[in-house]
């Protein structure tokens, strides 16, 4: 029994008056007492010394039970054993594919990443090309179900193209035995009767721009002379609204941190589903700390409602369902998303990259859709977690798995290194949705999550 005892890396959680082990490598947390603390101060020591140390805690019988606990739960392991074991299982069949099929816009919206939507190459995708790149998606893919996301710029400027690749998809249906399936996103102001029936008659989900209530929206997203375009976007929307078809997505700055009353007046005005998203290219430091307090504020007022039995309210909320998801199921993940990994998005000359928010900066195409050259595993192999250098240390890396590799790119020049103020803000967000996770009770664990196995809290 000489072996010295090593840890998983874990971090300790007070919430009231429990304490519990979070694990960082697996996402499990066990509620402990203070007798287990004190065991897990003795990281490094051997058997004989921690039964020779904690003897006045416990017996040799209590003291064995517990450390066979703590393997059998993997709380004492090869330190990121479970992480390399899972950094195996990334996909490499692609799955979705979204289409710049407009670098333009007739917006000039303030926080704009996109350079008014030209991504500096303003045009529209050709058929050729849109043809190509679904091909492309059908001959890299091993989903049965394929996915083609309308994008820009605005993609209603060029209403016909996505009216002819859909065409084509439904061709191709017939001839592989696939499915496709297609959104787009919006800024809402262009729709018509006719892009409206053809979105119903193709069940096309689609997702609008929109910042919140019209001081809100208007002092970011205008036209040209800085014309607010609020008006419009609820004239064009109505229809869709009224029909419960459209989703919202906000763009959240400084000028509006209530992020309740923006999430609640989308969802009074028709909108069925409301994902909240900083601009972080707009935030100083200092405004990283507010935005992480809003959040935790509009997190902590869904703890509410679970509270208030508003159980399809909170489910509606996808973001704040998928971060306890995140928890509850305790899911290992290699890379923070699907970009370059199970989707891609391709730009008006074919070129292929790792997600639309990196179209127009030519280091990180993975290839052409006309050619044969198709770099995916040199990106994979970058942006799995495990070289994240920085995050290694970081206890939430397997909730963050470090964080959107554009912003970071955005913010260090550098895919694989995050900004320091947004790992900040990350780590309050995640803090908070642990312990509210662990005040829910066993009921409202069932309510919310009653498709999926439950998580039990163990000691």
């Amino acid at each position: 029994m000489n072996k010295r005892i090593k840890f998983a890396d874990f971090k300790i959680v007070k919430n009231d008056e429990q304490k519990y082990i979070y694990c960082v490598n697996d996402n499990k947390i066990f509620e402990i007492d203070d007798k287990t603390l004190a065991l897990l101060d003795q990281e490094g020591k051997t058997y004989e010394e921690i039964e020779n140390d904690l003897s006045s805690l416990f017996s040799k019988d209590e003291l064995d039970d517990l450390i066979k606990s703590m393997h059998e739960f993997g709380i004492i392991e090869n330190r990121g054993e479970k992480l390399k074991e899972n950094s195996n299982k990334i996909s490499r069949s692609i799955s979705a594919i979204t289409l710049l099929v407009a670098q333009d816009c007739n917006l000039r919206c303030s926080y704009c990443y996109a350079d008014e939507g030209k991504y500096h190459n303003s045009g529209k995708m050709d058929l050729a090309t849109a043809k190509k790149s679904v091909d492309f998606l059908i001959r890299k893919s091993e989903s049965d179900e394929l996915g083609v996301c309308f994008f820009g710029g605005e993609p209603l400027l060029n209403f016909t193209l996505v009216k002819e690749v859909v065409d084509y998809c439904h061709k191709k249906e017939k001839e592989i035995g696939k499915k496709f399936r297609f959104s787009m996103t919006s800024n809402g102001t262009l729709i018509n009767k006719e892009i409206e029936e053809f979105i119903i008659e193709n069940n096309i989900r689609l997702q609008i721009s929109i910042d919140g209530d019209k001081k809100t929206h208007d002092s970011n997203r205008y036209y040209t002379g800085k014309i607010g375009s609020y008006e419009k976007v609820l004239e064009k929307t109505k229809s869709l609204r009224e029909k419960g078809l459209l989703d919202a997505r906000s763009t959240i700055t400084t000028k509006e941190l209530d992020l309740v009353h923006t999430y609640d007046f989308l969802n009074s005005i028709g909108f069925n589903r409301v994902a909240l998203s900083p601009a972080f290219n707009l935030l100083n430091v200092k405004e990283y700390d507010i935005m992480a307090d809003s959040f935790v504020d509009f997190y902590l007022n869904f703890e509410k409602r679970i509270k208030e039995k508003k159980y399809e309210e909170v489910k509606n909320n996808i973001m704040f369902m998928r971060q306890l998801g995140d928890i509850h199921n305790s899911r290992v993940r290699t890379t923070a998303c699907g970009a370059g990994n199970n989707m891609y998005a391709i730009d008006i000359n074919g070129d292929i990259y790792p997600c639309q928010r990196f179209v127009g900066n030519k280091e990180a195409s993975l290839g052409n859709v006309f050619e044969d050259d198709y770099r995916q595993k040199d990106f994979l192999e970058r942006t799995t977690v495990d070289n994240f250098g920085k995050c290694n240390d970081c206890w939430i890396k397997n909730l963050c798995v470090g964080g959107c590799v554009h912003t970071n790119f955005s913010l260090t020049g550098d895919i694989n290194v995050p900004y320091e103020p947004h790992c900040e803000y990350k780590r309050k967000i995640v803090a908070e949705a642990i312990k509210i996770y662990l005040r829910l009770s066993d009921e409202e664990i069932d309510e919310l999550f009653k498709d999926q196995n439950k998580l039990s809290k163990s000691s």
